[in-house]
């Protein structure tokens, strides 16, 4: 998903900025992070100490933007001083984070030649309409992360014709009402996370027909919520995260039925049980899938039919103890599957059969303890195998195993030695790749006396 620095780096000046500072910015160094000396072609600026208060800790003009760090509280008269000071700039992103600032000054950004705007501060608790006055033809993107919203700014955001990114994440908005977002036809990026979202009322979003990417993660958000009617008018969505919501019981194909053209979309981090057959079928442009940390102990025969697009499969982190080559049939382009702290015992023959595709298999920190001969037969692209942390029986049926591992010049070192054996106790914590074909012994009665005295002459 988008992060709240909208992707900006570059930036044009008109002039020195130490030439059109005022007097009352002295340069100085910084021992903030991510500050430097203006030796790298940052030049920081404080305010003067006025009765032992720092007005502005520092401003920061690089070349990917303006950064203001932290202000005093309430103090919109720095900020008018500052923008006044910027109107001779061209400026690709300008931060602002000031604590505790109460309101945005009417046509504070009157007159700035910008195009990325982010405003941080504890003490908002709302934009009034005027507050972006002046920014109608040059901002493409707005960050409102970490204020005390409760609402959508809808009358501030709705003269920003030219908007395509908009975070409005880790505020205070609790529902998002019928026609919550201004017309922008132009918003291609939206986050909403960490708001504690409850309700998603029917074409929240109508008035944003051009959104590709949606970000409602960290949420309380249940299958209710997310539905054909609440989505609806998104018909270029192709991104869209329900990650760390409320997401309870089996996957179902009634679950995502308003964004039939996604690309990618993240349910980890909820409490989702299972896999239905044709769970995401609705979903046939699919190519990244995340249902990792969840609470999956089945997945079941054709889960993911109709999903032929898919190319990248996290399945990491949940409960599954068996899966066979049906429950990952339909998948023939998939390439890279991740399946790591699981329960599963064992990779049968079939598995991937299908996946012929597969570039990158994690199986690490399951419970198995075999992998049927010819498991990878039909895996002819794979290039990468993580299988540590599992309890290898290294007996004559895992034998072609260690041969597998050391023929693979794609693998790298550490996953070629990650293959370690849990039994017998002759070859414990073995590496499966460093063992000859004769250490591999199926134990029959009288074997395991004859093959001990072996290794103690050894």
């Amino acid at each position: 998903m988008p992060s709240t620095n909208f992707g900006m780096k570059t930036a044009e000046h008109k002039s020195s900025p130490m030439s059109s500072s005022p007097s009352m910015f002295k340069p100085r160094k910084s021992t903030l992070p991510h500050t430097v000396g203006s030796n790298n072609g940052f030049v920081i600026w404080i305010a003067e100490v006025v009765g032992g208060i720092i007005r502005i800790c520092c401003v920061s003009v690089t070349p990917y933007g303006v950064t203001l760090l932290n202000g005093q509280a309430g103090n919109s008269g720095v900020l008018n001083q500052l923008t006044s000071t910027l109107k001779s700039y061209n400026i690709s992103l300008l931060d602002l984070a000031v604590h505790e600032l109460g309101s945005i000054p009417v046509d504070v950004f009157q007159g700035l030649n910008l195009l990325g705007l982010i405003v941080t501060s504890a003490g908002i608790l709302e934009i009034p309409p005027e507050a972006f006055s002046g920014l109608q033809t040059s901002l493409t993107a707005l960050g409102m992360p970490s204020n005390n919203l409760t609402t959508v700014p809808s009358m501030a955001i709705k003269p920003l014709r030219l908007l395509q990114r908009l975070d409005i994440s880790d505020n205070l908005i609790k529902e998002l009402l019928p026609r919550a977002f201004p017309t922008l036809l132009g918003l291609e990026q939206l986050t909403l996370a960490g708001n504690g979202l409850r309700l998603l009322h029917p074409e929240a979003f109508v008035r944003l027909p051009n959104l590709e990417s949606l970000d409602l993660a960290r949420n309380q958000l249940d299958a209710a919520q997310i539905n054909e009617r609440s989505l609806r008018g998104l018909h270029s969505l192709k991104h869209l995260s329900l990650k760390s919501n409320l997401l309870k019981g089996p996957l179902i194909p009634t679950l995502i039925t308003g964004a039939k053209g996604l690309i990618s979309l993240d349910l980890s981090e909820n409490a989702i049980t299972a896999i239905s057959r044709g769970a995401l079928g609705l979903c046939p442009d699919l190519r990244e899938l995340d249902l990792s940390h969840n609470q999956i102990d089945v997945i079941e025969d054709h889960a993911f039919v109709n999903l032929s697009e898919l190319r990248d499969l996290k399945l990491s982190h949940n409960r599954v103890v068996a899966v066979s080559g049906w429950s990952l049939a339909h998948l023939s382009r998939l390439e890279h599957l991740a399946m790591a702290d699981n329960a599963l015992r064992a990779v049968t023959a079939d598995l991937l059969h299908q996946l012929t595709h597969l570039t990158t298999l994690d199986l690490a920190a399951n419970d198995i303890s075999l992998l049927q001969p010819h498991v990878f037969n039909n895996t002819l692209h794979l290039q990468h195998i993580t299988l540590e942390d599992n309890p290898l029986h290294c007996d004559c049926n895992l034998a072609w195993l260690g041969a597998w591992l050391r023929s693979h010049s794609t693998l790298h070192s550490e996953e070629r030695a990650g293959a370690v054996c849990a039994t017998p106790i002759i070859l414990e914590n073995a590496p499966v790749n460093m063992q000859n074909n004769s250490n591999f012994i199926c134990f029959f009665r009288g074997t395991f006396l004859n093959i001990h005295q072996k290794y103690l002459k050894n």
